[in-house]
């Protein structure tokens, strides 16, 4: 009886624990860090609100580092280790992100506005704060990143245009700030207009108590439009010089792209003589710097003939030569003059892939000879004087020089005496010859 007894305690006992124990609730944990989730938070400032900053940072955090996703409606404790804090800060035209958490400290900036300017920055803080992403992100959004390779003049001209626009719309504000403030002031020119003539008409003093407060707050008003008129009136001063910056810095580019072709070939133009040395030099032969010119000109017109000739050297920039002239007429009355002369020739020579020669010189000996067709007689003369200038080009070919220029020779004969041994006699008159021609020739360096 007495097992009986404790038989049924037991089975009692063993009832209430299981009735204990099915009656035990859990209550849901949120979901934590160690699951693999973590939490985003953010706070912005401008002109972005942290909805839309929620939204661009949550998919892209997600995309190339991490899944991350919005607190739970009782928030997060102090203990929740991964949590990730955006901050956004738009002023003076530029956009900045800062994403903070333990494994990850960045930060990106743009230059754009709105959307655009704030994915732009999120993109960058994640390129410069993940460098084992950035193939990645460039592959997926280069074209909105510097750093990915983005053509500049591209970037230049899509920023210029933004300039523009926005530029466009600080004038459009600026017209209707005027327009407010033109009418503001119109309004107040009226209302002191209408108190003057109701001071006359001897309004109460409500009235006019009314009034003054009403053209005060115009005032006021006014004073403000003015305020906000002269802020876009600096704002778009800003853009108009950034604008200015940019094509001061386009001159400056294209200059310093002539400056680099230039220099460029001037450096293959020293490597080209170069190696012509270096060929002359394995060949077994050293230029000398000389040259060697011969040139000829003559010109006819009617019974008049001129010819020119002439050979010099040239050492260097430096040459000395003699020229010939040779010239033969026929006056009207038939007389005959014929005038030979030598000139004792100087130049100087530059040289490029051309070369360009200056030179003068002067008569150093001749002789004229004029024949009176009247009585036969025969006058000559060895007293000749004067000078002659000269211009030459020339193009070579391998040591060959071909050239062409132009000479002018102002001659004066002078002191003629008869030839005839029978009869002594003599001209008072001299015999001047000046004139240019053409000059050909060729030349050979050694």
């Amino acid at each position: 009886m007495k097992f009986i007894k404790i038989a049924y305690l037991v089975v009692i006992l063993t009832a209430i624990f299981l009735s204990s124990c099915s009656s035990t609730k859990t209550e849901p944990t949120q979901p934590s860090s160690s699951t693999g989730t973590c939490y985003l938070t953010v706070m912005a400032r401008g002109e972005y609100d942290e909805l839309s900053v929620s939204s661009f940072s949550t998919s892209l955090i997600s995309k190339f580092h991490k899944r991350v996703i919005e607190p739970p409606a009782s928030g997060i404790s102090s203990s929740e280790e991964c949590v990730y804090e955006v901050r956004v800060d738009s002023r003076e035209f530029t956009t900045l992100v800062t994403i903070s958490s333990k494994d990850l400290n960045t930060s990106g900036d743009s230059k754009a506005s709105g959307n655009e300017g704030l994915q732009e920055s999120i993109i960058r803080a994640l390129y410069n704060g993940l460098p084992n992403k950035r193939d990645d992100i460039c592959k997926t959004y280069g074209e909105k990143l510097v750093e990915c390779g983005v053509d500049n003049k591209k970037l230049e001209k899509k920023f210029k245009k933004d300039l523009d626009l926005e530029a466009k719309q600080l004038q459009e504000e600026i017209r209707l700030l005027e327009q407010d403030v033109k009418t503001i002031r119109q309004d107040r020119l009226r209302i002191e207009n209408d108190r003057n003539v109701e001071i006359q008409r001897q309004k109460d003093e409500a009235t006019k108590k009314r009034e003054e407060e009403l053209r005060v707050l115009r005032e006021k008003e006014e004073k403000r439009k003015q305020e906000e008129l002269a802020i876009k009136r600096a704002e778009l001063k800003k853009k108009q010089d950034e604008k200015e910056r940019i094509r001061r810095n386009e001159e400056l580019r294209i200059q310093k792209e002539k400056l680099e072709r230039e220099r460029e070939e001037n450096e293959r133009k020293r490597m080209e003589e170069e190696r012509r040395q270096r060929e002359f030099e394995e060949k077994g032969y050293v230029p000398m710097q000389i040259r060697i010119r011969g040139l000829i000109g003559s010109s006819s017109s009617g019974s008049t003939s001129v010819s020119n000739t002439s050979i010099y050297g040239i050492w260097k920039n430096y040459g000395i030569g003699f020229s010939g002239l040779s010239y033969k007429t026929k006056s009207s009355s038939n007389n005959k003059y014929e005038m030979n002369n030598s000139f004792l020739d100087f130049s100087y020579t530059h040289e490029e892939d051309w070369t360009a020669t200056a030179g003068f010189g002067f008569v150093t000996g001749g002789s004229g000879e004029i024949t009176l067709d009247s009585s036969g007689l025969k006058y000559g003369t060895s007293r000749v004087s004067g000078f002659g200038l000269f211009g030459v080009f020339g193009m070579e070919w391998d040591r060959i020089e071909g050239l062409v220029g132009l000479r002018y020779d102002n001659v004066k004969y002078s002191g003629f005496s008869s030839k005839n041994s029978l009869q002594v006699d003599s001209l008072n008159e001299s015999y001047p010859i000046s004139g240019m021609q053409l000059i050909f020739g060729i030349g050979y360096s050694f």
